[in-house]
């Protein structure tokens, strides 16, 4: 049988995360086509908390067991579970969830980078008067450690991105599954002085039933345009599918399942880091996708 051949003229931009040589993008073709002896690969992140949950039905009891601390949980995800890169979110910043003051956001973030040794990806709380101040002061306490900082909007990208720039991390810039909205904020970031290997998209996720076809389309428009040689739409994708699934009343009694149908609806549109909370469902969509890897 003949190998396809390809005609595009782009490819996806490659961010390196951390420390250890790990990288999300740099393809060449849609995802899973076997172009030239081009594979696709994506990455898969660990989402945890700034604090030990309490009740939460998307943290089973198993997998924070022996768990004491955010620290210890990254650990768990790395040893236990293979973990490549963690996602730490910073819920406990939010008012109605205890409002931690900076300075103990910046310690548990040095704790989680120091045991589990892990490239880091910090997820801002959504309110942008908390993450100006947080996610700034991260990008500038941590320099050196090539974090992904997330994440800047059109209306707040100039309070953070001036520091995340400066101190060598990179950037996800989010939008409202608009593809003008998110090619204009990664031209402005461009113009703030990030290369191409700094800016990560994130095009908003929506899980399976609650508007995930919405973000998986806008993602494959801007997947052919940016292989077909739009720059300003070459960023590869980061999607927080974890979250968005188990807010889903279907999650209650098939969370994994919905976790892990969900993920492979957006590695097949092109996702490029998959940000999850469950070993079971990131155990189902490698079993799933194995056969294409």
């Amino acid at each position: 049988m003949k190998k396809f051949e390809d005609s595009f003229s782009g490819t996806v931009s490659k961010v390196s995360i951390g420390k250890n040589n790990l990288s999300a993008g740099g393809e060449g073709c849609l995802p899973f086509y076997d172009v030239s002896g081009r594979k696709y690969e994506f990455l898969t992140a660990y989402e945890i908390l700034d604090k030990i949950p309490e009740n939460l039905p998307e943290y089973p009891a198993d997998l924070l067991k022996g768990v004491g601390s955010p620290a210890e949980w990254a650990l768990k995800c790395r040893d236990s579970f293979g973990a490549e890169a963690i996602c730490l979110n910073l819920l406990s910043m939010k008012p109605d969830e205890g409002g931690t003051d900076t300075t103990s956001s910046l310690r548990c973030i040095s704790e989680v980078l120091s045991l589990s040794n892990l490239p880091l990806i910090l997820r801002g709380t959504g309110i942008a008067e908390i993450d100006n101040g947080i996610l700034a002061s991260a990008a500038r306490e941590f320099k050196g450690e090539n974090l992904v900082i997330a994440s800047v909007t059109l209306e707040n990208y100039r309070e953070i991105a001036g520091a995340v720039l400066e101190n060598g991390h990179s950037i996800v810039a989010e939008s409202p599954v608009d593809i003008n909205i998110a090619k204009q904020l990664n031209i402005l970031l461009r113009e703030m002085g990030f290369g191409d290997d700094r800016i990560i998209s994130d095009p908003t996720t929506g899980a399976l039933g609650y508007g995930l076809e919405y973000s998986c389309s806008i993602m494959e428009r801007a997947r052919l345009a940016g292989l077909s040689g739009d720059k300003a739409l070459s960023c590869p994708f980061i999607n927080f599918i974890g979250s968005e699934s188990w807010r889903s009343r279907e999650a209650e009694s098939s969370g994994a399942i919905w976790e892990a149908a969900t993920a492979q609806a957006f590695v097949l549109a092109g996702c490029s880091i998959a940000v999850m909370r469950s070993p079971e469902a990131v155990r189902l969509l490698n079993k799933s996708l194995a056969s294409f890897r």
